[in-house]
């Protein structure tokens, strides 16, 4: 019922409710207002919140998370046939479909990087401005979407552009293509670093690894999504996907090679070039006027397929036998991540009780003070999945993200109190519970009201779901 995908609770909590602050209905309109400036994000969550307020916030993530997994070894194939290689390698991009980056619930990252593929790949093939005009639309979007995608695609872009020949005309074709991806956002990029009206004061800060933990950290990065499911030993099998990934491109020189020009040659060691580069030399953590975390590790999974583009064998006829490793480890890499999605499920189902216990309109707090209770992935899981609840019940949900460069804003002049997220044990009762209408507490072990009399003389049992519980307060 709901996927054990961190941020994937904040962005349907906050695109779910787009539509109410839009029109200015109920709760969240009062607390709530949308940006009207273009920054990254807008494309998915315009799209979770319409599929959203048709089918519901559970259907809207799987609709949405759906589309990304199969958009990823797509765009990948997509980019191999302009490269000429075989496009059915893209079938190996199966096993990165769910990396470390989807786990981590960064759903427009993942649209933002396929959308990245699709474009290069489209870029490359232009022969006429005709051609190139024809992709400036694709970088709008991508615009839209994600700010690592604005970065590799430009980078990227512009590497294949030595490529063109004639150079000048090629660099003209190159400009015309990806224009849209970087001109879009350039007003709100240069008040970042200081420049026009609106512009940031604070200086940047940056937090760095050491090229060793750049490297041994890759594994991490990408595929290392799972620490134990029942029936499986799916560490062992995602390490083999790994290795297969590593490997496979060695293997892959020693068969008969396609027939392609010396541009689709080249053209996958400059896309290599550009994102070893992000890899290697952009921050891990960056804060001040932009504040984004886990910045270089994200460029891992295409590290990865950036290897698969690199060598060209022939895969016709009896030679698509070679494909079978691939193929095979990514089945079963699938079906680990199938069981520990059952198991999650299980877990979190009841809270699906509390979801139909909770009325609409109200001002909702949760107090989610275990976030590694259920404990089958690296990170927890547990923490976001309230903005479920308030996309489902549209409600005031003090924990959504809190970020001047999305779309989704809260109101500075009737802010509600509120634990701080990061703490939530520092909750008190009489600083922040009585300006709610509800409070929902994971997990009941650690249940503040339990442990205070005096507070729980000031709410009301309403529902308890196996770890969950939710409370009305007396007003």
């Amino acid at each position: 019922p709901i996927l054990p995908l961190v941020d994937m609770g904040s962005n349907i909590g906050a695109a779910g409710l787009i539509k109410d602050t839009l029109f200015g209905h109920g709760v969240v309109a009062q607390h709530y207002l949308i940006a009207p400036v273009l920054v990254p994000y807008w494309t998915v969550w315009l799209l979770m919140g319409l599929l959203s307020s048709t089918i519901g916030p559970f259907y809207a993530v799987k609709v949405t998370v759906g589309i990304a997994v199969l958009l990823m070894p797509l765009s990948s194939m997509r980019i191999m046939r302009a490269f000429g290689r075989d496009p059915r390698l893209g079938l190996w991009v199966f096993a990165l479909s769910w990396d470390r980056n989807l786990y981590w619930g960064w759903i427009t990252f993942a649209y933002g990087m396929s959308f990245c593929l699709w474009a290069l790949a489209l870029t490359f093939e232009a022969r006429t401005f005709r051609n190139a005009v024809k992709v400036f639309p694709l970088g709008i979007i991508i615009a839209l979407t994600h700010i690592h995608a604005i970065v590799l695609t430009l980078v990227a872009g512009g590497l294949l552009t030595l490529l063109k020949k004639p150079f000048w005309k090629g660099l003209g074709l190159h400009s015309v293509a990806l224009s849209g991806c970087g001109l879009l956002v350039a007003p709100w990029a240069l008040s970042k670093v200081g420049v026009g009206p609106g512009s940031a004061h604070t200086p940047f800060s940056f937090v760095d690894n050491t090229l060793e933990e750049r490297m041994g950290g890759l594994y991490g990065f990408t595929m290392d999504v799972i620490t134990s499911a029942k029936g499986l030993p799916p560490p062992a099998i995602l390490k083999i996907a790994f290795g297969t990934l590593l490997l496979g491109p060695v293997l892959f020189l020693i068969l008969r090679p396609r027939s392609v020009s010396a541009a689709q040659r080249a053209a996958p060691a400059l896309f290599f070039i550009g994102v070893a580069a992000l890899y290697l030399y952009v921050p891990f953590q960056i804060g001040g006027p932009i504040n984004h975390y886990w910045t270089y590790p994200r460029f891992g999974t295409y590290l990865l397929i950036g290897l698969l583009l690199l060598p060209y064998p022939r895969l016709d006829g009896w030679r698509a036998l070679w494909l079978v490793p691939g193929i095979a480890t990514a089945f079963w890499y699938h079906r680990a991540v199938q069981t520990q999605f059952r198991s999650y499920g299980d877990y979190v189902r009841p809270y699906l009780e509390i979801v139909d216990a909770l009325p609409r309109n109200q001002l909702m707090l949760p107090l989610d003070l275990d976030d590694f209770r259920w404990n089958d992935a690296h990170i927890g899981v547990l923490a976001q999945i309230h903005g479920y609840a308030a996309a489902a019940k549209s409600c005031f949900d003090p924990h959504l993200f809190d970020e001047p460069n999305v779309p989704f804003q809260y109101r500075k002049d009737n802010r509600v109190p509120t634990v701080n997220w990061m703490n939530p044990s520092s909750f008190s009762f009489d600083r922040t519970g009585y300006a709610y209408d509800y409070i929902i507490v994971h997990s009941i072990d650690t249940d503040p009201f339990t442990k205070h009399a005096a507070w729980a003389a000031k709410v009301r049992l309403v529902k308890q779901a196996a770890p969950w519980r939710l409370y009305a307060v007396k007003h």
